[in-house]
Formats: C-alpha cells, structure tokens, sequence
C-alpha cells in the first residue's frame, strides 16, 4: 500500500490542473466583477473558457469511426449500485457530422462534431436546473491561448502530467466483462518524481493508468479524461481506442455499430 504522501501526491496530480483552472478562472471573474459589476461578462468569460476546452478536445475524444447508436456509460470505482457518473452516445446524424450529447451531474452538453476534420461545429447544453445554454464558439487562435494559458498554469504548477502509450496488451475486468486493453502511463514531472521512491513511483504509475480497448466506440468523458490530458494530448489523440477504465471511472455498458 502506499504511503500517507505518496497518496497525497497521487491525487494532488490528479485534479491539480482541475483546481489550477478554476482558480485562474475565478480569480479573473473576481476581477471582472470587481470591475465591472456585470453578471452578463463573467457569464460570458464562463462560457468562453468551456467553449474553448470543449473545442480543444474534440480531436482526441472522439473516433473518427463513430456511428449513430454508439455509446458509453461509466460509474465511479466502488459505486456498487452501478449509478451512472457519465455518458455519451452519438445521437444522429446531421450537416456532415453527428450529435454527440454527454450527461453528467443533471448536466448535458450535446456537440455537433465533424469527424473527418474533427472540429465542434455547434454546441449548446443544459444545466442542472434544466436551463439551455449556449456557449458562444470561438475562432481557432483564441482557442489556442486559452488553452495555453491553462497549460503553463499546469507546467508552472510543478505538476503537469505527461502521458505515454504502452502498446502491451492486458486483460482488465470491469461490470461489462473482460476486455483485452493497452494503457496510457502517466510520466511525472521532476517536482513530483523525486519526492517518491522509484518502488512507488511503479505503484503510482499502475495504479493510475488508463485503459483503453478496441471493442468499446471511443466516446471519452471531458472531465475524467480530457482534462489530465492538458499536457500531453497527442498520447490520447493517438489512441484509437475506446476508454475502459481508470482509477476513478469504469466502464459498465456500451454499444458500438
């Protein structure tokens, strides 16, 4: 088992790119309140901020093979009466691309994506009190500073997290069955490396793993799976295969047409 520490460490990398952008955000909310005292900029800064990481990820997230019926659902480790955490499901066809639409938290957020360019051409969603929202889209250098500035928070932080594909085959047992999968291993930064012992260091990179198979349509979750890759997306984008599992999520129905 690990240590007190080590454990700390494992989920301060975690979530710290998670907590890092929220606190960027808000602190520039803060700001603009301050400012300018108006509900309707820091809504907007809000949905520019979602609009821009939900822009960003589409290339990776999501297959270029997807077809209407595929879907995916996911509970949280330990959650023995298999509630569901997240799902997604590719809805219809429409304008060249397909619905893609993702529930989590009484939210829904529902994509138009073309999967031959891998672009998000229309987006809007729901809130957990049902109300509509519709984030604006932004154009593609605006994407890319803000997405920049989230991830020289992460990298400044000391706890950026790169990502490594390990094309080794695994049998791994979620609620759906076995399923034969390779794994994306975390490669931690130097601030994180050395206040653990190279046993432990082997412990965390297992234990944190991501696990992806070829059987399972790759419809993968924003929060749970977008978000770590902030630093290293190439290593998700390169991988064709459906998200089984992690330390956090896995997988308990899919279909794939």
């Amino acid at each position: 088992m690990l240590k007190t520490i080590p454990r700390i460490w494992l989920y301060f990398s975690i979530f710290c790119v998670v907590i890092q952008f929220a606190i960027c955000s808000n602190n520039f909310l803060m700001a603009q309140e301050r400012e300018y005292e108006d509900d309707e900029t820091i809504k907007k800064e809000a949905q520019e901020q979602l609009a821009a990481m939900l822009q960003w990820s589409v290339k990776y997230r999501f297959g270029k093979d997807l077809k209407v019926g595929d879907r995916v659902e996911y509970k949280l480790i330990g959650d023995d009466n298999n509630n569901i955490e997240v799902e997604l499901e590719v809805t219809k066809e429409e304008r060249g691309g397909v619905w893609i639409v993702e529930k989590f938290d009484e939210n829904e957020v529902h994509m138009l994506v073309d999967l031959q360019t891998m672009t998000l051409l229309y987006l809007f969603g729901y809130d957990g009190e049902g109300k509509r929202q519709e984030p604006p889209l932004l154009n593609e250098k605006k994407v890319s500073e803000k997405i920049q500035e989230v991830t020289n928070i992460a990298k400044a932080s000391g706890a950026a997290i790169g990502w490594d594909q390990v094309k080794r085959q695994e049998t791994i047992k979620a609620p759906v069955g076995s399923l034969q999968c390779t794994y994306l291993e975390p490669d931690f930064s130097e601030d994180i490396s050395k206040n653990i012992t190279s046993e432990q260091m082997a412990e965390l990179k297992k234990e944190m793993r991501f696990y992806f198979s070829e059987d399972v349509p790759k419809l993968l979750p924003f929060l749970n799976v977008a978000v770590p890759a902030i630093v290293s997306s190439d290593a998700y984008r390169d991988m064709d295969k459906g998200f089984v599992k992690n330390m956090d999520i896995e997988l308990i129905d899919y279909s794939k047409k």
